[in-house]
């Protein structure tokens, strides 16, 4: 079956952690028309329930800066809301919890699977907190 390009697969490529889908102008028209119709479904607090399993392996790094612009919009990075430490990398499975809870609507539900990583490292005990708190 093909998918792409047939107006209602609602298949996308693009960047899925970027909360602002940045238009790449050096992107094709197709390309670009994808990433402008997928920004009106992914819409804060638009979701009921998000099934999902995201890549493990990725992570975003300030000295790349296409990657910094992404992580520049996420809370994941500041060390310390009292002070301007922030992290120089974020691992991606982390970022997408933050980003899945930008999309469900109140009182809506999150299925996803979770690198052990995030679940029992030291390192990562601030998106446990934030599991807790906000899921």
């Amino acid at each position: 079956m093909y998918l792409h390009g047939d107006g209602g697969s609602h298949i996308y490529m693009g960047d899925g952690l970027d909360k602002l889908l940045h238009i790449d102008e050096s992107e094709s028209e197709e390309s670009q028309n994808e990433i402008e119709e997928m920004s009106e479904y992914l819409k804060v607090s638009s979701f009921d329930v998000i099934l999902t399993n995201p890549p493990f392996s990725m992570w975003y790094e300030a000295k790349n800066e296409a990657q910094s612009k992404v992580l520049s919009q996420y809370n994941f990075i500041k060390i310390d809301e009292s002070t301007d430490k922030r992290r120089n990398r974020l691992r991606g499975s982390a970022m997408f919890i933050e980003r899945y809870c930008d999309l469900l609507n109140s009182g809506g539900k999150l299925i996803s699977v979770i690198d052990e990583t995030v679940l029992s490292s030291q390192d990562y005990e601030y998106v446990r907190d934030f599991i807790r708190e906000n899921i």
